[in-house]
């Protein structure tokens, strides 16, 4: 670990000097750029006055001392070039606005990285910035996050700004890499109760007996959750189903109405999707576990959906995200009709 110059008892005007100095970029290229650690400073100063007591005394041990560090640097500053050039990127899980979403990744390499050190990566996704870390050691790379998006949508990060002080911790390099990582945030779910009670759990049951488990959503009652397996946050909750509740209806369809009337806001639009998307928590399961709940059957738009096949659900979390209000009505007749439009 490089060696911090507070350590060191020096001035506080010094101190406050040195950090100024740190805050100050050098652009390389337009798309790279060179910063200073406070011991990259000190390095920096060091070596400096070895060549010049070199040049003035024309000594030349002082002249190989100078060589030495100065190479040591060069290599430093290639291979914290090489590391950013070369880092894989992640893949990022499917989001949800308002939701922490914790990220712990491993990636094995195929050759060993040139240098082990941590790459701060920053992206810009709908406005919002995301902040993730890769620890770089031999022949694993590992990706941590905490992913919070504010709004659901269907994006594309399409710059990444890397820095990383590896492998010395004198230099901190930067760079911008061109790249297409798609971010799919789905919105928050909106608990509701459907009128002829067929496919909402919210309401009563019958029996005491359940069948199999569905991922916890806000506005569940409490008398469903499995408390015995519920450990950490509600993320990782699940929910009891009934066989009663699943003979009422053995296959359930829904559809969604995208038609936003005149005159009314946006937000009963993002209203309509979060109870689509609570509707498809509670019949397909969860976002990483697809075609794990009960056959249900999903109409959005004139886009039709069967949850039970892993293919079609993902297709229907995109289009739930990047979901915006149309001019037509909902394809099909048949089915539980979702809608901001008033029936005439």
């Amino acid at each position: 670990m490089a060696y911090d110059p507070a350590d060191l008892k020096l001035p506080a005007w010094l101190l406050g000097l040195l950090d100024r100095v740190v805050r100050m970029h050098l652009p390389l290229t337009p798309r790279w750029r060179l910063g200073f650690t406070r011991p990259g400073i000190i390095f920096v100063a060091g070596l400096s006055g070895i060549w010049a007591a070199a040049f003035y005394s024309g000594n030349n041990l002082l002249y190989l001392c100078g060589a030495m560090l100065l190479s040591l640097m060069l290599a430093a500053l290639l291979q914290g070039a090489n590391l950013l050039r070369r880092l894989p990127m992640p893949v990022l899980p499917v989001l949800q606005a308002g939701e922490t979403r914790v990220l712990h990744q491993t990636i094995p390499l195929p050759t060993p990285v040139v240098c082990s050190g941590v790459v701060a990566v920053t992206c810009a996704v709908g406005g919002e910035l995301l902040h993730l870390s890769a620890r770089c050691h031999g022949h694993e790379l590992r990706w941590d996050a905490r992913l919070r998006p504010d709004r659901r949508g269907l994006f594309v990060a399409r710059e990444m700004l890397l820095s990383s002080a590896a492998p010395l911790g004198l230099f901190v390099l930067g760079c911008r890499r061109s790249v297409a990582i798609e971010v799919l945030v789905l919105p928050v779910p909106v608990a509701w109760l459907q009128a002829d009670g067929s496919g909402d759990e919210a309401g009563g049951f019958s029996g005491d007996e359940w069948h199999d488990l569905r991922a916890y959503v806000a506005g569940d009652s409490p008398s469903r959750i499995h408390w015995r397996r519920a450990q950490g946050e509600p993320l990782t909750w699940a929910v009891k189903r009934f066989s009663a509740a699943d003979e009422r209806q053995v296959k359930a369809r829904l559809r969604v109405d995208l038609r936003l009337p005149p005159g009314m806001q946006v937000s009963a639009f993002e209203q309509l999707i979060g109870q689509v998307w609570f509707w498809v928590k509670q019949h397909g399961g969860e976002c990483d576990i697809p075609g794990s709940g009960q056959p249900a059957e999903l109409i959005i738009g004139e886009d039709y959906f069967d949850l039970a096949d892993a293919a079609q659900y993902q297709s229907a979390l995109r289009t739930i995200a990047g979901a915006t209000p149309a001019q037509q009505p909902p394809a099909g007749s048949d089915g539980l009709l979702l809608s901001l439009v008033e029936a005439d």
